[in-house]
């Protein structure tokens, strides 16, 4: 029962959080458009082993007295997004999305001006696996972490690519920045005003990854939810 409610109320926050994602943010001007760049990457050794599954093991908390919301210890991990079509200070503004699971502080990634990273586990149809009622997750499924970002603007200039400069001694093994490069072409409008460009590939370390849509949540008017998923094999 307290897990049927739980995941009740996470995809009813998660659903007003993709919709009205201008409840957070300053007023903008009314044609300002948002784009939805949703991207969750899974990185394995050449054996086939998670390497982010450490990071899922340490179930951070932002809330001390919560369950696991999927955050990535801050000191295990740097990240910043370098844009192919920046714009200017006058017409675009740049956020980080929030957590995407229930949180009190659910709010606080906004306007952060530092990107946040976290930890969801889907099944082999890129369905979002849910915890146990002790805040755990079952072995079914893969770990993936989620660089979500968005983008508003007026100029109505959707990124041709986006760079995630990332360090994670975690998954790479070293302390070095490396560049994930994702590519975006022609995806959803939800609506005039809200658009989720497609991840048609991904690059790092000079070897392309096909990235492959995934639906995680419905509602009664087409996908609430949708995101892009690359599975990355390191040389480790």
């Amino acid at each position: 029962m307290m897990k049927s409610i739980r995941l009740a109320l996470f995809l009813a926050v998660m659903a007003f959080a993709l919709t009205s994602c201008g409840f957070f943010s300053p007023v903008m001007p009314m044609n300002t458009k948002t784009y939805y760049y949703f991207l969750h990457i899974s990185f394995k050794d050449k054996a086939g082993n998670e390497l982010v599954a450490p990071l899922a093991a340490d179930q951070f908390m932002s809330v001390p007295s919560s369950v696991w919301f999927g955050e990535i210890d801050t000191l295990k991990y740097s990240l910043s997004i370098v844009m192919s079509n920046p714009g200017s200070s006058e017409d675009t503004k740049s956020y980080y999305l929030p957590p995407l699971r229930v949180s009190s502080q659910a709010s606080a990634g906004w306007n952060t001006g530092r990107p946040s990273v976290t930890l969801t586990k889907f099944d082999d149809q890129l369905v979002m696996v849910q915890s146990l009622s002790d805040g755990s997750f079952p072995d079914e499924g893969k770990w993936y972490m989620d660089f979500h970002y968005s983008v508003a603007t007026n100029t109505s200039n959707q990124q041709e690519y986006l760079i995630y400069k990332f360090s994670c001694p975690t998954v790479f093994g070293d302390k070095s920045v490396h560049d994930i490069k994702a590519f975006w072409g022609k995806g959803d409008e939800k609506s005039y005003l809200e658009i989720y460009p497609a991840c048609t590939k991904v690059v790092l370390d000079g070897k392309e990854y096909t990235a492959y849509k995934g639906v995680t949540y419905l509602d009664n008017n087409g996908s609430a939810y949708t995101s892009y998923f690359v599975e990355i094999v390191l040389d480790r």
